[in-house]
């Protein structure tokens, strides 16, 4: 009898507590969803002056992409919005414009790297110095006051106009 009572007591509120974890599970997943839609909508309306600059902060702008990117793929995915295509247009136009940069940037960096090739005789040079200088470290010939290896070294920097042969590496950029 006093079982029977208290499965009558409790049940009631057990389906209680059912039903207001699923609401609360149903509003968590709805927030979520109206931060997503209320982040990509201000993406897409991100004026120039609040993209971050690729030369200043390239991690920065890289990360900016990528949620473009992600941008795109949610109003692709969730066209049903209103103005749902409008806002997907001007997110594809942004990453469009920001692959264009990263493009651009990528190719003044190269630029500014490298800027003239290099010649075989050069390269030749530099591993003549680098065997030059252990030869005299090997046999300890003539006294060893750095100067001298710095010379050889500064010499054997320039003359490969920025590749470094010195300490085993011959094609590092400088």
């Amino acid at each position: 009898d006093k079982l029977q009572t208290l499965d009558h007591t409790v049940q009631p509120i057990l389906d209680q507590t059912e039903t207001l974890t699923t609401r609360q599970v149903n509003i968590e997943m709805t927030i979520t969803k109206v931060d997503e839609l209320i982040f990509n909508v201000q993406l897409a309306n991100t004026s120039p002056h609040e993209i971050p600059s690729i030369e200043a902060d390239y991690k920065a702008y890289l990360g900016w992409l990528k949620n473009v990117h992600m941008g795109v793929q949610y109003f692709k995915a969730n066209s049903k919005f209103r103005k749902g295509s409008e806002a997907l247009h001007k997110l594809k136009e942004l990453l469009e414009d920001g692959v264009k940069e990263c493009m651009r940037e990528f190719f003044r960096r190269l630029s500014d790297s490298v800027t003239q090739p290099y010649r075989a005789k050069d390269l030749l040079r530099a591993h003549h110095w680098r065997r030059l200088r252990n030869r005299y470290r090997e046999h300890g010939e003539g006294e060893d006051d750095g100067a001298a290896d710095q010379g050889q070294e500064m010499e054997c920097q320039s003359s490969v106009g920025g590749l470094s042969a010195i300490g085993g590496n011959f094609l590092k950029l400088g």
